[in-house]
């Protein structure tokens, strides 16, 4: 089955209606991929808790 059979103008195949959920998913898989390498950093002792100073302790 070739898509020009489902397409057969071929401007269905070049619009640009996807772009925003495209670029919603990689915004959310690029804040995944962040959030496990935080996450395997501070499993492994590579990354440490922030300093908490006294004066911002209340």
């Amino acid at each position: 089955m070739n898509i020009k059979e489902y397409y057969p103008d071929d401007r269905a195949c070049r619009t640009s209606q996807g772009l925003p959920e495209v670029f919603l998913v990689i915004f959310i898989g690029e804040v995944t991929f962040t959030g496990s390498i935080v996450a395997f950093g501070k499993l492994h002792g590579k990354i440490f808790r922030p300093r908490c100073y006294r004066s911002a302790i209340k």
